[in-house]
């Protein structure tokens, strides 16, 4: 059994934004994630955050989405940056209601 929190969501959208990750290894944890879900070996913590959690996923494996074809191989992607800060502003501000 695998497990998913939304700490680690946030975790990768901040990761992402740090360029500690790309949004393609963003989009390939949250692939697979949706696929253990898929098995039935996934598992929520705490199973309360379940229906955030698994919105984030679903956004998260949109992340690299690109809007046109790379330029002078610099990538332009649907979701920008500030569409990543929102993300966690989301998260933050449900934590904050939710503790």
């Amino acid at each position: 059994m695998r497990t998913i929190t939304l700490e680690e969501i946030l975790n990768k959208y901040k990761e992402i934004l740090e360029g500690k990750i790309t949004r393609e290894q963003a989009e390939l944890f949250a692939d697979e994630l949706i696929k253990d879900e898929d098995d039935y070996v996934l598992l929520f913590l705490p199973k309360e955050d379940k229906e955030i959690i698994w919105d984030e996923l679903l956004f998260l494996a949109g992340i690299g989405l690109q809007d046109r074809e790379p330029q002078n191989d610099i990538k332009s992607y649907f979701h920008n940056e500030e569409d990543i800060q929102e993300q966690i502003k989301k998260i933050e501000d449900y934590k904050k209601n939710n503790i």
